[in-house]
């Protein structure tokens, strides 16, 4: 989670495929943003690492809610959503 590769693909053609790209962006924001919070990455405004747990538990939860509903995602984007929230709550829980 410290570095995250982007796998390089192909530009999406399709509305779905446009989609799905744009969601799994947003999983590997918020896997970032706690990354983060969890003192992995430095501010960047500041350079300090940053403790915020209870913001940690606010992109779990935004998580669990799209793992919830993962009936509607694409295979790819249910594995994305199952990773980043089993790896999160394993970060959470060593920081606690």
């Amino acid at each position: 989670m410290d570095d995250v590769d982007l796998p390089q693909e192909r530009i999406p053609q399709t509305t779905d495929e446009v989609a799905a790209a744009v969601f799994i962006e947003s999983i590997y924001t918020q896997v970032r943003s706690a990354a983060m919070l969890l003192g992995k990455v430095k501010a960047p405004a500041t350079g300090e690492p940053v403790m915020d747990l209870a913001r940690v538990q606010l992109l779990i939860r935004q998580l669990e809610l799209l793992d919830e509903s993962a009936a509607l995602l694409g295979l790819e984007e249910q594995q994305m959503v199952k990773q980043s929230l089993q790896e999160l709550r394993m970060r959470s829980e060593e920081r606690r």
